[in-house]
């Protein structure tokens, strides 16, 4: 509705959605990996695109099964011969299970943050696209920032310290918990968003996201212009 308005009062209007800028998870779980072996010299830039290789069509809970293991494991005895891959397997087994998607670490505030410093120096940029499906980046699409007047950030990151600052206006939509609930619930699984059955997507809703949004997103509030 909001776009529909400027653009009828010819303001021509971009939307970035902050979920687009997700890391996914074969660099959620890459970035973590150096802590486990900090003497180890290895392209963990190499290891990230083969666990994207490896994991990128599959289901979350299919990402990390044993076949997936074996060929990752396969990957580094190829490619790294002197060191030992089971405990690089092992690591990656760690983190996959220790994966947070409702902490702000998940997502490249930084990078969300420097492309919208470029557009309003009316730059050219590249956008990201992510899929919740497979949980990992999808296709980047061009803009030049000089053809747009209004540009609106949407997502529960929105109104994040790195974000807020490049803000002109700072918007918080407000929801009791039963609605914001329902809603997700309903673009989850009609919508066919995650790959997760009804029951595990109704217990990570219950469980992880609410608590999550009670921590890290209704604290932004408090730096909102309109409410």
């Amino acid at each position: 509705f909001l776009v529909q308005k400027l653009n009828r009062e010819g303001r021509k209007t971009l939307v970035i959605s902050a979920d687009d800028f997700y890391k996914g998870i074969s660099r959620m779980v890459t970035e973590k990996l150096p802590a486990h072996f900090p003497d180890l010299e290895i392209s963990w830039q190499e290891i990230e695109q083969a666990i994207r290789n490896t994991t990128k069509d599959k289901d979350f809970s299919e990402k990390f099964s044993e076949n997936n293991l074996q060929s990752l494991s396969e990957y580094l005895k190829k490619n790294y011969p002197l060191i030992n891959p089971e405990q690089i397997i092992s690591a990656i087994k760690s983190e996959f299970q220790d994966v947070d998607f409702d902490n702000p670490t998940a997502v490249d505030l930084e990078s969300l943050a420097g492309v919208l410093d470029k557009i309003k120096q009316n730059q050219e940029v590249e956008l990201p696209s992510y899929s919740m499906k497979v949980s990992e980046p999808g296709e980047r699409r061009k803009i030049n920032g000089a053809d747009y007047d209004v540009v609106l950030v949407e997502g529960i990151y929105g109104l994040n310290d790195k974000i807020a600052q490049q803000s002109d206006v700072k918007t918080f939509i407000e929801a009791n918990k039963r609605t914001l609930l329902m809603r997700r619930f309903r673009r989850d699984i009609l919508s066919g968003r995650t790959s997760f059955p009804p029951e595990t997507a109704l217990w990570i809703n219950l469980e992880i996201v609410l608590p999550a949004y009670n921590k890290h997103i209704l604290p932004d509030r408090q730096k909102s212009d309109l409410i």
